[in-house]
């Protein structure tokens, strides 16, 4: 047999091969395992020709800390390949987050157990968060949550009242901490806020000066357990977060996805670096 035959019997398993290939890369880049940035060659151009367009939702209520319409419209400017959509706290649901591959939960003070049952099913299922500052610190039950408490204690006598019991004594983020790796431990008023890089190393990070000011009048302190989540900024300019001690401002950590908790509104970031460079250590396209 001639190497030229040789080569043409070995070209279906290079095919094969390829196509594997291909495969891995775009689950591995969907899950966020790898940037897209860090595969050689062109593979953003590759992946989002493939994917199309990222989607985008901005979840907001009534209550809490943002501008979730300041955050659209910069975000908007700044992105004009990827697809943002406002929503509605009122409407959240497992089924219409899991058309998102990022979400932002902002102004989002009050949640309800229902909601925070949508939003772990997005994250288990692999969907990425920004989680800003105060949102899901007000716990409450709705008119579903109540019903589906009386539906169950048909079975489960005790239960509506302990269900009652336990969503109103729940402080913080409650169950949501486990998920986000920071406790909350209220707000703050800022003069002079400024951000400093703690990971120099993440995509988060890079291109930004070690130190910049940053708009924010309020911030949300919270602790975190650095060997479950990594820090990569923190923030000094209130009575509790000083230059000599500084508290965390934007933490993340890979679960399924992406979970990146910001202490202050994105929307009020002056670099547009650094807000670019969150969306797109979050969302390829």
């Amino acid at each position: 047999m001639s190497l030229e035959d040789d080569f043409k019997k070995e070209i279906p398993h290079v095919l094969v091969l390829g196509i594997l290939l291909l495969i891995l890369l775009v689950v591995v880049t969907k899950f966020k395992w790898v940037h897209c940035s860090q595969v050689p060659g062109d593979w953003c151009n590759v992946y989002c020709g493939i994917m199309g367009n990222s989607r985008v939702a901005i979840v907001s209520g009534a209550n809490g800390t943002g501008d979730p319409s300041a955050l659209f419209n910069l975000t908007s400017n700044l992105r004009q390949h990827t697809l943002l959509e406002p929503y509605p706290d009122s409407a959240l649901s497992a089924s219409i987050l899991e058309n998102y591959e990022l979400v932002v939960f902002e102004r989002m003070q009050d949640i309800t157990p229902n909601q925070m049952n949508a939003i772990m099913q997005y994250l288990d299922r692999g969907g990425s968060v920004i989680w800003v500052a105060d949102a899901g610190t007000r716990h409450y039950l709705s008119p579903m949550d109540l019903l589906d408490a009386r539906n169950r204690n048909e079975s489960d006598p005790g239960y509506y009242e302990w269900f009652v019991k336990e969503i109103n004594t729940t402080k913080g983020f409650g169950d949501l901490s486990s998920l986000l790796k920071v406790s909350y431990q209220g707000i703050e008023n800022g003069t002079d806020v400024r951000l400093l890089v703690s990971d120099r190393n993440s995509l988060m990070a890079q291109g930004l000066n070690a130190s910049f000011s940053i708009d924010a009048k309020q911030v949300a302190i919270v602790n975190t357990d650095v060997s479950e989540a990594t820090i990569v900024y923190s923030l000094y300019g209130t009575k509790s977060c000083t230059f000599e001690r500084p508290c965390p401002a934007v933490v993340a950590r890979k679960y399924a996805g992406w979970v990146v908790y910001t202490a202050f509104p994105p929307e009020e970031i002056r670099s547009q670096t650094a807000l670019n460079n969150l969306f797109d250590f979050l969302v390829t396209c």
